[in-house]
């Protein structure tokens, strides 16, 4: 039995959900109901497991044949997404844009096609790591289950995040602190903290002068904390502020006001978690190899 068998369904299952539905939710999988699910499936291979291990459906499955082609089949899903703009459909759209929508290429992070791959690497990743369980001493393969359940849980806590995740955006001005940021709806939120500008620079290319990178000075509980483009600061550590625009207005390279996106992800710790696992197994078989 090939892999293909569980991959090709999935993807043609993806489309059919993604043309009816227009893509997947994930609000609609907020805790408790995401850590309901992970418990339910869980429990539901490690009889699996133990039922109907040896069967070769359920072989195949924990494959490393399967895993290879989840993982290609992952890649070029992330491949194609990464190549089409990630935009609502024009009303000009070409035929290509067309279907590239149809498939969910335009949100793919979102698209049922690529979250139902994602799905069954869990599932892979979970029965797998049973099976050492229950087949053998986990004493005997430290590394091993490191690695996999590394990956596991940085996967859980990236898809059970993307669920649980909140976004605000935030003005942060010089004159007064600021305690409220304010979601896609316009619903206010409220910060455990005070934000306010202290100071913010532009640095310039030589020789055109043209802006290459802007940084600003926050005062958090009138902490002084750094960020800049493409360089978030973490306040706590599951909630991060990115930098988005500035408004000035006179002075080109001072700011009056700076445009903010909170970021707060419960599920953070589980992903730097499963991070830190999949060093240390790495870390590990490096050190047996030797």
């Amino acid at each position: 039995m090939k892999p293909l068998i569980y991959i090709l369904p999935s993807l043609v299952a993806g489309v059919l959900l993604q043309t009816l539905f227009g893509g997947f939710r994930p609000s609609v999988l907020a805790f408790p109901l995401n850590a309901a699910v992970i418990l339910a499936l869980m429990g539901t291979l490690w009889v699996v497991e133990g039922e109907w291990g040896d069967k070769v459906a359920v072989r195949t499955f924990r494959s490393a044949r399967m895993a290879c082609g989840l993982l290609i089949a992952i890649g070029l899903w992330c491949i194609l997404g990464g190549l089409t703009p990630q935009m609502p459909l024009p009303d000009d759209a070409t035929s290509l844009h067309r279907l590239a929508a149809i498939l969910g290429l335009n949100k793919f992070p979102t698209s049922y096609p690529f979250v139902l791959l994602l799905l069954l690497l869990l599932l892979h990743l979970s029965l797998v790591i049973i099976h050492r369980l229950r087949k053998k001493s986990w004493t005997h393969n430290v590394p091993f289950l490191l690695l996999h359940g590394g990956l596991w849980l940085a996967l859980v806590g990236g898809m059970a995040g993307s669920a649980d995740a909140v976004e605000g955006r935030i003005v942060v001005a010089r004159q007064a602190p600021i305690r409220s940021a304010y979601d896609a709806y316009g619903r206010e939120i409220t910060l455990p903290y005070t934000l306010q500008l202290s100071d913010f620079h532009v640095t310039r290319h030589e020789a055109d002068q043209s802006p290459v990178q802007y940084d600003a000075t926050l005062l958090v509980d009138d902490t002084p904390q750094s960020l800049a483009v493409n360089s978030p600061c973490s306040v706590r550590l599951f909630e991060d502020l990115y930098l988005l625009n500035y408004f000035s207005e006179n002075d080109a390279d001072q700011a009056d006001a700076v445009l903010l996106l909170m970021v707060r992800n419960p599920w953070k710790p589980a992903v730097l978690g499963g991070i830190l696992l999949l060093l240390l197994g790495t870390g590990w078989q490096l050190f047996r190899l030797k």
